[in-house]
């Protein structure tokens, strides 16, 4: 039998990469894959999720436009 399944990945808000690790990962839970994510170095700014190559540049211009 075929079913259809829902499941959770993180996606970054930013590069749109998927999952935490070089193998695609997906959860049960949307808790599950932000747990992972979070645990991975992912970060929540301003309401968005970014992996942990993009949450540095984004840091770095949120904090440039809280200076002007």
């Amino acid at each position: 039998m075929i079913e259809k399944t829902t499941m959770y990945q993180a996606v970054c808000d930013r590069c749109q990469r998927k999952g935490v690790g070089d193998e695609v990962v997906a959860w049960d839970s949307a808790e599950g894959a932000e747990l992972e994510a979070l645990e991975s170095g992912w970060q929540w700014l301003n309401g968005k999720l970014y992996c942990n190559e993009c949450a540095p540049a984004v840091g770095n211009q949120q904090g440039e436009e809280a200076e002007l």
